[in-house]
Parts: C-alpha cells; sequence; structure tokens
C-alpha cells in the first residue's frame, strides 16, 4: 500500500514517455524521490540479492527514495531498446 500513491503520481509521465516514437529524445527532469521507480517502469530491472545493482549494469538499486544518493550532483541517462529490451543506464556525477 505504501507504494500506491507514488505509482500513481508517476503514471501519466510513464505512459507519456511510453508511448513516444522508436527513434525518439526525451529530456525529463523529476525529483528524486520518483526517478527509479520511472526508470524501472520503462523496463530498467531492480538490483536484488542474485544480481546487485552494481556499476556498469543497467539496473535501479530501488524503486523508492530508500536508497537515492545524497545530494543533487547525478544525471541519469537511459537508453531504451524496446526491440532487444537491452537498455543503458548512464549514471554521471557533476
Amino acid at each position: 500500500m505504501g507504494c500506491l500513491p507514488l505509482i500513481t503520481a508517476i503514471m501519466p509521465l510513464f505512459e507519456s514517455i511510453d508511448k513516444l516514437p522508436l527513434g525518439s529524445r526525451a529530456l525529463v527532469a523529476v525529483n528524486s524521490n520518483n526517478l527509479f521507480a520511472i526508470i524501472n517502469l520503462l523496463g530498467v530491472r531492480q538490483g536484488n540479492d542474485q544480481l546487485p545493482c552494481e556499476p556498469g549494469r543497467a539496473c535501479v538499486p530501488c524503486i523508492d527514495n530508500s536508497c537515492f544518493p545524497e545530494g543533487f550532483d547525478g544525471l541519469w541517462v537511459l537508453t531504451l531498446n524496446k526491440e532487444t529490451k537491452q537498455h543503458q543506464l548512464l549514471w554521471l556525477k557533476y
């Protein structure tokens, strides 16, 4: 039940991004509370004990704000490949 308001809040944004035609590019700015949940809905898996979310892997460490890093120095570049489901997630710090 705790995740329901979060999902309700991000569904319109997820649906808009998901409906973009192949080859589209979008710049999306969101608050940190929703970032990993949106990336997860778009197809990037959540890390777990068997496949942890380590540097170089396309995954999110959690889908809530419990694992979001401190500060405002992150930029995430997500490249979706809907055909192969091989997504690329680049996490930059500035």
